[in-house]
C-alpha cells in the first residue's frame, strides 16, 4: 500500500509539472508539449526502471519462490519422515475432530549420551586473588568514584554562588529602577 501511495504522489507531482510547463511555454500548442514532455520523460525512466529496478524486483521474486519451495519440501519430507506404519498396516489414528494424528518417532541416542548424567554437578570455583587486570580495573573505578563525589560536590557548591549572584543581579535591578 505505500508504495501505491509513493506512484500517486510521483504521478501527480509529475502532472502538476507538464500542466505548469505546457501553460507557460507558447512555441507549441498546450496537446503538443504535454505529449513531447511525456515522450521524454518516457525515454528517460523507462530504461533506468528496466536496468535498476526490475532486475532488483525479479531477483527478489525468485527468492521468494525459492523460499517457498524449500518450506514445501522440508515439510513433505517431515509429513514422510513421521509417518508410521506401511499401507497394509492400520489407518493412522485421528482426532475426534477428523484430523491426522502425525506420530513421531523418539529421538535416537548413542549410549554415550544415555549413560551420561541428566544433572552435572560442578565444583564452584574458588575465589582467589583478582587477577592484575581485575585489580587495575577495581583502581580505576574506586578513581571514578571520588572524581564523581567531588563534581557533585562542586556542582553543590556552583549552584549556592549561582543563586548568590542571581540575588545580587535582582538587587542591581532594583537599585537601578530605584535611580531612574
Amino acid at each position: 500500500s505505500l508504495g501505491i501511495l509513493i506512484g500517486f504522489s510521483w504521478e501527480k507531482s509529475f502532472d502538476v509539472a507538464v500542466a505548469d510547463i505546457s501553460s507557460t511555454i507558447d512555441i507549441l500548442p498546450e496537446e503538443a508539449t504535454k505529449l513531447m514532455l511525456a515522450t521524454s520523460l518516457a525515454t528517460l525512466v523507462i530504461p533506468a526502471w528496466r536496468l535498476h529496478i526490475l532486475p532488483t524486483v525479479l531477483a527478489y521474486e525468485r527468492e521468494d519462490e525459492e523460499k517457498e519451495e524449500e518450506e514445501e519440501a522440508e515439510l513433505e519430507d517431515k509429513e514422510r519422515s513421521h509417518e508410521v506404519g506401511s499401507k497394509g498396516s492400520a489407518p493412522r489414528p485421528k482426532h475426534a475432530n477428523g484430523t491426522k494424528v502425525i506420530l513421531r518417532k523418539p529421538p535416537s541416542l548413542s549410549r554415550s549420551e544415555l549413560e551420561r548424567p541428566l544433572l552435572e554437578t560442578v565444583a564452584p570455583a574458588r575465589p582467589g586473588p583478582p587477577s592484575p587486570e581485575a585489580a587495575l580495573q577495581l583502581a580505576r573505578l574506586g578513581d571514578l568514584e571520588r572524581h564523581n563525589s567531588e563534581l557533585g560536590r562542586q556542582n553543590v557548591e556552583l549552584q549556592g554562588r549561582n543563586k548568590d549572584l542571581e540575588a545580587a543581579m535582582l538587587n542591581m535591578v532594583s537599585e537601578l529602577d530605584q535611580l531612574r
